[in-house]
């Protein structure tokens, strides 16, 4: 699914959390005299940890979450403008993602104003649905507090905000984001267990990664795989960023952690792998040329009409969109991968309406991509018996071998309905050698003799050619 539909549908999960929780916890209530005596205490041991000066620079304030959402779409709209070139596209990036975030968000450093803005309606509301009540303590706004004066002082530091608006592209966008996340995770436990808040900061740490998913009826299998997506890409910063500066801390010290700031990794890809930031000779290269065989789909498309991404596909990414099937079975899919890439395509004036994907994944071995691509096929047949009901749905579906030469493949037309919009949605999995490849066309048609004869081109493409 589009990754902004997804968006909407979290934000539609997390209206109805609030709904059904709105008794919220009134044990401690975040005052101005209660933020004061935080921020005297978090200050100065950020301060120390840092070496960056806050006090007199930096101020704090309560705020709401409408304020916050503000603040928060007008930042990621000079972002996107500079990444995409495109300010209609950034607009409707900066405001979905701000309407997602201004509802879940506990604090912000607001970079134009250098100044952190507390939201105590989130972090009451959210303490309680997320089964967290450590958060909305007194400990837990300073493991809150320290996150976010780390943002300040790193801003500070290596101007932020000003990196973000100057990176290329969405990948180079994402890696950033998880330098900056996970510094700020990694500083601020160091801060939160010298001060003995510790259990507070990984209260704080679970609820970025957690959704309530004992909420909603087993039938709404479609609305969790997707609330699953959602998190982890959310999450992944967080998480995924701490280890890569931990590693980096680790293996070449301060040093490579500036670096990282001053020279940030250009994909996601090597967040996962911070051996190849600290020695890049020891970065792996595709054995094919996975972005010729891209180009092809790409290429089909008018580029005057048609958006594009291009990313790798991360470990954690592809294993929440396995999600539905058994961790055992995810892990033994996953094993042998290598590398992974994908394009998105949607029609420019109206992102939403369309989708394109192609994904290649090159193994190391014939018998791991080969497990993959199976493992592929059996969770579609997954999602048909565990999405047959709830507000996402697959209401009809058909398959039928690809028929790909030297290869192995099927072709899936499924109908999906979608919040009361019923949508076509054809689906390709083939793999020749150890090569594999998915191909998703939403609403956008496509027949079963041009799915197989795009396969082969894309097959062609990357080197793995049939009859070898």
């Amino acid at each position: 699914m589009h990754k902004n539909f997804r968006n909407r549908i979290g934000l539609a999960l997390l209206g109805l959390w609030l709904a059904l929780f709105c008794a919220c916890n009134q044990s401690f209530e975040i005052t101005e005299e209660i933020l004061a005596a935080a921020v005297a205490d978090v200050f100065p041991l950020v301060e120390k940890e840092t070496g960056v000066g806050l006090a007199g620079t930096v101020s704090v304030r309560l705020a709401g979450a409408d304020e916050i959402g503000e603040i928060i779409r007008e930042e990621l709209f000079q972002q996107f403008v500079s990444i995409l070139n495109d300010e209609k596209r950034a607009e409707q990036e900066a405001d979905t993602l701000a309407t997602l975030y201004s509802t879940i968000i506990y604090a912000k450093y607001a970079f134009e104003e250098k100044s952190i803005l507390v939201c105590p309606e989130n972090l009451e509301e959210l303490s309680e649905i997320l089964g967290e009540p450590l958060l909305n303590t007194p400990e837990g706004l300073r493991a809150i507090l320290a996150h976010e004066c780390v943002h300040a002082a790193d801003d500070l530091r290596y101007d932020l905000h000003g990196q973000a608006c100057a990176v290329e592209n969405l990948e180079a966008s994402q890696a950033f984001n998880a330098v900056v996340e996970g510094h700020a995770q990694f500083v601020s436990r160091a801060v939160c267990d010298r001060a003995g808040w510790t259990d507070a900061f990984e209260a704080f740490t679970r609820s970025i990664g957690t959704f309530p998913e004992d909420l909603f009826d087993e039938k709404e299998q479609g609305l969790l795989l997707l609330c699953r997506i959602m998190v982890q890409n959310v999450a992944s910063a967080y998480y995924d960023g701490e280890e890569f500066i931990e590693a980096l801390d680790e293996q070449a010290g301060a040093d490579a952690v500036k670096r990282a700031f001053v020279e940030p990794p250009s994909d996601s890809e090597t967040i996962q792998h911070p051996e190849w930031f600290v020695d890049p000779s020891k970065r792996r290269t595709a054995r094919y040329d996975l972005e010729s065989a891209l180009d092809i789909v790409q290429n089909r498309f008018d580029a005057e009409a048609w958006q594009n991404t291009r990313s790798n596909l991360t470990r954690p990414q592809i294993e929440a969109s396995l999600s539905l099937l058994p961790a055992e079975e995810v892990d033994a899919a996953m094993a042998g991968l290598d590398i992974s890439r994908f394009v998105m395509l949607n029609p420019k004036d109206a992102p939403q309406s369309k989708l394109v994907l192609a994904a290649l994944y090159e193994f190391r071995s014939e018998e791991a991509a080969a497990t993959f691509t199976k493992t592929l096929g059996r969770l579609h047949r997954v999602k048909d018996e565990k999405m047959s009901e709830g507000q996402v749905r697959i209401v009809d579906q058909h398959y039928a071998p690809l028929g790909l030469a030297d290869g192995e493949g099927t072709f899936a037309k499924k109908e999906v309905s979608a919040m009361g919009n019923t949508m076509t949605v054809v689906s390709v999995i083939a793999r020749r050698k150890d090569v594999c490849l998915e191909i998703a066309y939403s609403v956008e048609p496509i027949s079963h003799d041009d799915a197989r004869g795009l396969a082969g081109e894309i097959l062609d493409a990357s080197g793995v050619s049939a009859g070898e």
